[in-house]
């Protein structure tokens, strides 16, 4: 079996979980985009988030369109995460239209009204009938609001691909690289992770167990290391895991910086080794002109 050092692990682990992003949803402002194509090859460039701005609000009197294509076989599904266009009855000051196809003389995506504005974000999932698709933004010169974002997701029927594709519940071919990724890349929810209790109980089980084997090994190996020191060392060592342990100051505790007083109770030496810690000595009892050092 092959053996890896610390340093390839993490290189390995940091790659597997960045490759995914990389190739996922990609963020576009399309009052930054206006009049230009964007190409979505549906191979390595399989989904992309589409706002309005990346402002608090979209600007007065805006004519944009943006071109979005891909290549045959695929085509694309549309999902709207929120709307915000300033409403009117038949949606004449602010809206959006999408076409499905390279124009604005195509008609727009099936099941779509054909300009799009107010709050009320229209539900579900929509596709395209082509490769290509026309997104055009109206706005006049009154009254801005936070505009739109949208999923845009290239697909193709079935059969799909092994392992490099995956089937949505509605018979869509996405790529494999966009399930779990927390959006709704297949417009029926089903590309999603479904978290149930029994999931996040056991999750939670392994990262108890996890920590508790942690501890567990670090005690251990610190034992293990104690046992292993010669005998003296051991004793020194142990000596000063109590030290450190039993430190606490006494009343009458004396250091040699301290100034001494008259006292018929004489200061206890104090080795060098152990000044930095002179508080842990008390004074002992003068017996046969020697002085007891009491921990």
């Amino acid at each position: 079996m092959k053996k890896f050092d610390l340093r390839n692990i993490i290189l390995m682990m940091v790659f597997y979980m960045t490759l995914p992003r990389a190739l996922k949803a990609k963020k576009y402002a399309m009052d930054e985009k206006c009049g230009k194509t964007i190409t979505m090859d549906g191979k390595i460039f399989h989904s992309a988030n589409i706002q309005q701005t990346f402002r608090n609000n979209y600007a007065l009197n805006t004519r944009c369109r943006v071109l979005f294509e891909t290549m045959e076989p695929y085509r694309f599904i549309i999902v709207f995460k929120r709307l915000d266009i300033e409403f009117e009855t038949l949606c004449d000051d602010d809206n959006l239209q999408i076409f499905d196809g390279n124009s604005t003389s195509h008609p727009t995506i099936k099941g779509l009204p054909s300009r799009i504005c107010g709050q009320e974000r229209p539900p579900g999932s929509y596709v395209s009938t082509s490769s290509q698709i026309m997104m055009a933004f109206h706005s006049d010169f009154y009254d801005v609001r936070d505009g739109f974002e949208i999923t845009l997701t290239t697909f193709r029927e079935p059969p799909c691909e092994g392992e490099e594709e995956f089937r949505c519940r509605n018979g869509r071919c996405i790529s494999a690289l966009l399930q779990c990724d927390g959006t709704n890349n297949c417009g029926d929810y089903s590309d999603e992770c479904q978290w149930t209790a029994g999931v996040l109980v056991g999750i939670l089980g392994g990262v108890l167990f996890l920590t508790i084997a942690g501890i567990v090994a670090v005690r251990f190996g610190r034992k293990k290391r104690l046992l292993k020191m010669p005998r003296k060392l051991k004793k020194d060592k142990t000596r000063e895991m109590t030290l450190e342990i039993f430190s606490t100051p006494e009343e009458d505790v004396k250091c040699e910086h301290q100034p001494t007083t008259t006292s018929k109770r004489s200061q206890a030496p104090v080795p060098e080794v152990h000044q930095s810690h002179c508080h842990l000595y008390k004074i002992g009892e003068e017996t046969r002109d020697k002085t007891h050092i009491k921990l």
